[in-house]
């Protein structure tokens, strides 16, 4: 639902017509005139994304074998040495197997197909089922092919696409990972 808008005056920022700060400027001596020749808009209201728009994968959709989980440690040794930071990040984890917190999604950061030729390459093997939405390659629910599952999917990155999906508002993603969680038994 779009809210009229209008440019302030005194601050060049937009205010919704009606509120407090828009009757403010009304009542204003220097800014009323100004406020009531300035333009209606309609927008969508704050806290709204709209970036959120465009294809996301079904659950229906997701036919792939479940990739069994992975120890730790060949994660660790398929993850490239120049990424020195996930590596640190995969030992420190190892250490921590038995701590209740994170483990559903552990190791995943490790296994993700990093943005860029990973994430293309992944794309082009198993096709768009691997990501929740396919066309900017987001939400990869599929292990890197470093990692030699090959197109099956991963609890880590269902787990983790849900979590991401309801921090950053993405409606449709948080539902699809929510009912692939169930299909997979994640």
């Amino acid at each position: 639902m779009k809210i009229d808008y209008v440019k302030s005056p005194k601050t060049g920022k937009w205010v919704k017509v009606g509120g407090d700060v828009y009757q403010k400027l009304l009542d204003s001596k220097t800014y009323g005139a100004a406020t009531r020749r300035a333009k209606k808009v309609k927008r969508d209201p704050p806290g709204t994304k709209t970036h959120q728009k465009g294809k996301v994968t079904s659950a229906k959709s997701v036919n792939l074998a479940k990739a069994k989980p992975r120890p730790l440690s060949k994660t660790l040794t398929s993850t490239p040495k120049s990424r020195k930071a996930q590596r640190a990040k995969l030992t420190s984890q190892m250490e921590h197997t038995r701590d209740g917190r994170g483990a559903r999604t552990r190791g995943w950061a490790a296994a993700a197909p990093q943005k860029g030729s990973e994430r293309h390459t992944l794309r082009e093997e198993c096709g768009d089922v691997c990501f929740l939405k396919p066309d900017t390659e987001g939400f990869p629910i599929c292990a890197a092919l470093r990692e030699g599952q090959g197109c099956k999917v991963d609890c880590r990155g269902v787990t983790a696409a849900r979590v991401r999906a309801g921090q950053w508002k993405y409606p449709g993603v948080y539902t699809q990972a929510s009912k692939l969680e169930g299909k997979y038994g994640c």
